[in-house]
């Protein structure tokens, strides 16, 4: 696996709307994501 050039971040959360808005600040600061549902997903990310 490649080290990403930009901040890279798994966000957990099995609720879509805190999903949704833990993004808001950091992606505007250039942060990529990868999100998961569950941690069992998160581990398989």
């Amino acid at each position: 696996m490649a080290i990403p050039t930009v901040p890279y971040a798994l966000v957990v959360d099995d609720d879509p709307l805190i999903l949704m808005q833990a993004f808001d600040v950091p992606e505007g600061a250039g942060f990529r994501f990868h999100e998961a549902g569950t941690g069992k997903e998160a581990k398989t990310s």
